[in-house]
């Protein structure tokens, strides 16, 4: 009877540049769940093991250099410094949309700025990834039971499933997951405010019968998606800030993705998915122009000093790259698409119990999972991003 369970290469250089840079769209936390799953080994032979493992110098005997445990204390203090400014963020930006600084606050064009304002001014899951991956000093090593409370407290707070977790490492440009699928178990895990139904069970991948992890993961559109995460996986990471075109912009970058597919109309290989997000403007209020309405000396709410503006040319966006994309839709001939792939950006990490609450501002709805409604890309893709990663 099956139990149920709840629940290196060189150093990387976090360096700066300075030259310029819809069919499968879904949740940020799926996208950020996607990325520990994409591209599968399950039933090899010890050799084929091994081999594998050279290849992860995070997996190597000789680091050379140390493992620091990531305690629970350490992964909560990250969490709530994150989930403290994107509320204060968020409460920033309510004022001063109610002050009349966006225009009128009753106006659609006021809050879709403080919208779009939230979007691009909160933190999320990815700036903690590049600051651990990208340390080329140590690495950061926990496992399922340190990140379970974590899970249950924190919206999209990191990157990885917990079900079956043994271990995963952070460090010098990359990260390794390893999950546990020696036994064919099934059962539920908490991530954040979603339930995710998984089974270790055999499926056939690529003609071979592969162990894996089966994720049923639910997306933006009330669907599921099917994640098949091998018992091995290791992807790089890394940070980079361009001038653009067309404007100034963070990129967060995962990519030489090995370890899971993702099925959805035909099963994929993503190798590589990506962030950014060109940073707000701010200015002092004693200073700003186009101020519509002053706030009241007696308001209990004054708006907070600096404020927050939209870039001239403001930029945000996750998107996944699948080369040689092809949807198999049922009754109908297959599509080749864009290799390039639009998904819902990333939630910023906040308290769940804010959320449940509803303490967020009300121009902010939220759907089932706790996440915000229409938290959606905004601009262009960089020159840059298209460079790198073509469309066919």
């Amino acid at each position: 009877m099956k139990r149920i369970r709840s629940n290196h290469i060189q150093a990387a250089t976090v360096r700066e540049r300075t030259r310029g840079g819809q069919v499968l769209r879904r949740s940020a936390t799926l996208l950020v769940i996607a990325s520990t799953v994409i591209a599968a080994t399950g039933h090899v032979s010890k050799s084929q093991a091994a081999a594998t493992s050279d290849r992860c110098p995070l997996c190597a005997p000789d680091l050379k250099v140390p493992v620091v445990p990531l305690s629970a204390e350490s992964l909560h203090s990250m969490a709530r410094r994150h989930a403290s400014f994107n509320a204060r963020q968020l409460a920033r930006i309510d004022s001063l949309l109610r002050a009349g600084y966006y225009g009128p606050p009753e106006e659609d064009e006021a809050r879709e700025t403080a919208h779009l304002l939230a979007r691009i001014s909160t933190s999320n899951a990815y700036r903690d990834l590049v600051r651990l991956a990208c340390d080329p000093y140590r690495v950061y090593e926990a496992d399922e039971a340190t990140l379970r409370d974590l899970y249950r407290r924190y919206s999209d707070v990191n990157l990885f499933i917990g079900a079956c977790l043994e271990r995963v490492r952070l460090g010098m440009g990359r990260v390794c997951v390893r999950y546990r699928v020696g036994e064919e178990l099934e059962g539920v895990s908490v991530h954040g405010g979603k339930q995710l139904r998984w089974r270790v069970r055999d499926v056939k991948i690529g003609g071979q019968r592969r162990r894996v992890l089966h994720v049923k993961f639910p997306t933006g559109s009330d669907d599921e998606v099917d994640f098949f995460i091998a018992p091995h996986h290791t992807f790089k990471v890394e940070y980079t800030r361009c001038d653009g075109p067309p404007a100034p912009f963070e990129w967060f970058l995962v990519h030489d993705i090995e370890g899971a597919w993702v099925r959805k109309w035909g099963m994929h290989r993503p190798t590589a998915y990506m962030f950014w997000v060109s940073p707000p403007d701010t200015r002092r209020l004693a200073r700003s122009v186009g101020v519509r309405y002053a706030v009241a000396a007696s308001s209990a709410t004054p708006a907070p000093e600096p404020a927050l503006n939209l870039p001239s040319t403001p930029l945000v966006g996750l998107r996944l790259y699948i080369p040689g994309l092809r949807l198999r839709l049922p009754g109908l001939p297959d599509i080749n698409v864009n290799d390039l792939r639009e998904i819902e950006l990333p939630m910023p990490i906040l308290d769940l119990d804010y959320l449940r609450g509803h303490q967020q501002p009300s121009w902010l709805d939220t759907n089932d999972r706790l996440g915000f409604k229409n938290w959606k890309a905004h601009g262009p893709v960089p020159a840059e991003i298209r460079r790198r990663f073509p469309d066919r």
